[in-house]
């Protein structure tokens, strides 16, 4: 009785998955993206492909959104002062055997992390 239940639920999987990997193509030669263009195109006519030049193809007009040079310089938030300070180490021994090591300076940011101020608070 077990054995019984257990091909019969083998038998149902294997059902199972034989049908759902059978995908169906469509018939006329078009190919995925061809349907996709035309559902989004909103008519159900082939779509004719055509090879336009660069120069018929209307660019749009970015260039109040892009970024160059003069719009990065006039930036709306200004990075506030952070000073960088410089940390003398002088020569010293380590270890056991008191390696030398020689004087040598690190240099480092008064703060942890750059701050930024809101438009208009810091005049240029």
């Amino acid at each position: 009785m077990r054995s019984i239940n257990v091909i019969f639920l083998l038998c149902l999987a294997v059902m199972c998955i034989t049908g759902c990997g059978s995908i169906p193509e469509p018939k006329d030669g078009r190919t995925m993206r061809d349907i996709y263009d035309q559902q989004m195109a909103g008519t159900t006519a082939p779509i004719e492909r055509s090879a336009r030049s660069a120069q018929d193809v209307a660019v749009p007009q970015y260039h109040r959104y892009t970024r160059e040079a003069k719009t990065e310089i006039e930036n709306l938030f200004p990075r506030l002062p952070n000073p960088t300070l410089y940390m003398y180490v002088r020569p010293h021994t380590v270890g056991i055997d008191g390696l030398p090591i020689p004087g040598y300076t690190v240099p480092f940011s008064m703060y942890e992390r750059d701050q930024h101020a809101m438009p208009g608070e810091v005049t240029p």
